[in-house]
């Protein structure tokens, strides 16, 4: 069975480098970058699709829907890593905001969370959640979802929660894991 990892396509807020609020849409660049990734999709063998319950993400799959037929299901875990107090703000921003919340985060950014969201180990488990039931579900499952919990994803693959740091993922990149027998990680990043 495949995995198929999609990232959303570009928002305002990534252009800024702010931390994306769970309503920000897609912007004009990130709409035709999902049209093209539903021409890709065209060549991967697909049984449902799984999407977080973002605004982003859920325009994703409404494009995608335009050209695929498959089942589609809202899955809670695979929301982004909460940003909390810190939504729609800078890390400049939220550290002259917030500087005791954010020093903290920096000293131990993956057990300490952002002021009033989820700290990256917390996310961690969630992503290893929604990759065992994936497992169980037996088809291949498109999900769509955002660049923290994709690498948080990959790094339960690699069973090490401090890998998600090395994963680059552009708006609209695909990445594959293949569970046949052993979890891997095929590509990472394709655009």
């Amino acid at each position: 069975m495949d995995i198929i990892l999609l990232r959303h396509g570009e928002t305002s807020h990534n252009f800024h480098k702010i931390l994306n609020e769970d309503t920000t849409p897609l912007s004009e660049v990130g709409i035709m970058q999902i049209e093209k990734a539903a021409t890709k999709i065209n060549k991967m063998v697909i049984d449902s699709m799984w999407v977080s319950p973002h605004t982003r993400t859920m325009e994703c799959a409404e494009i995608i829907k335009k050209y695929h037929d498959f089942p589609m299901t809202i899955k809670n875990d695979l929301r982004e890593i909460d940003g909390g107090k810190l939504k729609g703000l800078g890390y400049n921003e939220a550290s002259e905001v917030y500087p005791k919340e954010m020093d903290l985060y920096f000293k131990d950014h993956i057990n300490n969370p952002l002021p009033g969201g989820e700290s990256i180990m917390e996310a961690y488990l969630r992503a290893g959640n929604i990759l065992r039931e994936a497992r169980t579900n037996g088809g291949n499952i498109l999900m769509v979802t955002h660049a923290g919990l994709i690498s948080l994803i990959l790094a339960n693959v690699v069973k090490d929660v401090n890998a998600y740091q090395y994963f680059y993922l552009d708006n609209a990149s695909f990445s594959l894991i293949r569970i046949k027998g052993e979890t891997k990680i095929i590509y990472v990043n394709r655009v």
